[in-house]
């Protein structure tokens, strides 16, 4: 087999039901010098044996297996293994246009100084359901703008799929395994910062699918290398300058939900932690220069007071939710929580202190669910009754809070009179 153009690595881990389409997308498609390389990374279901079983029909993939070690340490073997002059990122439950790859490896064949090519990026639900995401018009870009649209997400993002890059590029970067949050922006930083320009192709798409099982079942993470991400990108003297109050701002938000789900937990046991974490901040922020972008940050003002104040803010935050749920109970009969997350095990904690029971807890039409969650049943939108006495608390975090009240909008339909709450976490 002659060397490949492209090497495109995939991360596996218990995707079965999604891993054929996203492997036939990618073999559907008229570049021919290709490599896939599949990490099965200790999938529990049958997803291992389906890599094995493209392996041997298909000569352009190789699987590598290995014990559960994270999505960061698959990446990295795939790295290691591949041997293309450039290479692409696909995760396992997504898919691509069938011209998406070819047209952004011709942009960099025919464009000596472009290091990073782009495609555009759309949300899809299915196959037959999509949404535009992120797109701007075709064009060369030089690495500061290129980065401040994938900071601020204008455009671009800093996802390490929808791109092709040239390999070279990562030479020596072995990504921190200890991440867990953010894992994308820790690998792209340093590889967008070795880049001389980046081309923009509108042409064809890169299709993130919406995997609402995945958002409203997320855990609680106390490792703190979500936020470090930001520090470690704050304190690096190449950091480019038009980003840094957006980073400085980004740090001082991911500390603040992380601290929060710490103080949650075990209110007395991380004070210390805390206490030492918003030290951290600070001295984070006067070594790289970056207390004045965000000293307007009603946040930052209040946890800059040290410890205390930052317990004071995580008090008056349980407080307001609990005035909230109380204000529901008075005005519906009934109040569903959509999501079986740890936002979920927030809100019933609280409501419990509050002596609500939430109806269920609900999650998205054909997602994987258990018969009961803390103490409570867990149903599909679809079984849930409409009537106008009923309200839904939105315990989900990030993009996943429009998602799901697109969804919601599209199952209520116009007779539906209902109340959403999206709760501040």
């Amino acid at each position: 087999m002659c060397v490949p153009k492209l090497s495109i690595s995939v991360p596996v881990y218990n995707t079965e039901k999604y891993l054929r389409q996203a492997i036939e997308s990618l073999l559907f498609q008229s570049l021919s010098e290709i490599e896939i390389i599949l990490v099965d990374d200790g999938s529990t279901d049958p997803s291992g044996e389906l890599c094995d079983e493209l392996r041997k029909r298909n000569r352009y993939i190789k699987v590598i297996h290995q014990s559960h070690q994270g999505l960061v340490a698959a990446r990295n073997a795939a790295l290691a293994a591949a041997t293309g002059k450039y290479i692409s990122f696909v995760d396992s439950d997504d898919w691509v246009d069938h011209e998406l790859l070819p047209s952004l490896v011709s942009d960099l064949e025919n464009q000596s100084d472009v290091d990073i090519a782009v495609g555009r990026t759309v949300r899809s639900r299915n196959e037959n359901s999509s949404m535009p995401y992120l797109t701007r018009a075709s064009g060369k870009l030089d690495r500061d703008q290129a980065i401040k649209e994938m900071v601020n997400k204008d455009g671009m993002h800093w996802y390490l799929w929808g791109k092709v890059y040239r390999r070279s590029l990562f030479g020596d970067l072995i990504a921190d395994t200890s991440v867990t949050v953010f894992e994308d922006l820790d690998r792209i930083w340093p590889v967008a910062m070795r880049a001389r320009k980046f081309f923009f192709d509108d042409k064809y798409a890169y299709h993130y699918f919406m995997n609402l099982e995945g958002m409203t079942k997320k855990r609680c993470d106390l490792n703190p290398s979500s936020w470090r991400v930001f520090q470690r990108i704050l304190l690096e003297k190449k950091a480019v300058e038009c980003v840094r109050q957006e980073m400085a701002n980004f740090y001082v938000q991911v500390f603040l939900r992380h601290t929060l789900e710490m103080y949650f937990v075990d209110r007395e046991g991380y004070r210390y932690e805390i206490r030492r974490y918003v030290q951290e901040l600070k001295d984070t922020l006067h070594e790289a220069g970056a207390e004045q972008t965000v000293i307007s940050n009603e946040e930052y003002r209040i946890i800059s007071s040290g410890c205390d104040g930052c317990i004071r803010y995580y008090e008056s935050i349980f407080r307001k939710l609990k005035t909230l749920l109380r204000g529901l109970s008075e005005r519906y009969s009934s109040i569903y929580v959509y999501g079986t997350g740890i936002i979920a095990q927030y809100l019933a904690a609280i409501m419990e202190e509050v002596d609500i029971r939430p109806s269920a807890f609900v999650v998205s039409d054909g997602q994987a669910r258990a018969r009961e969650f803390m103490g409570r049943p867990v149903l599909y939108l679809s079984e849930i009754q409409k009537n106008a006495e009923i309200a839904f608390v939105l315990a989900l975090s990030g993009t996943a809070k429009q998602r799901v009240l697109d969804i919601l909008r599209d199952h209520s339909g116009a007779s539906f009179d209902m109340s959403t709450q999206v709760i501040p976490i």
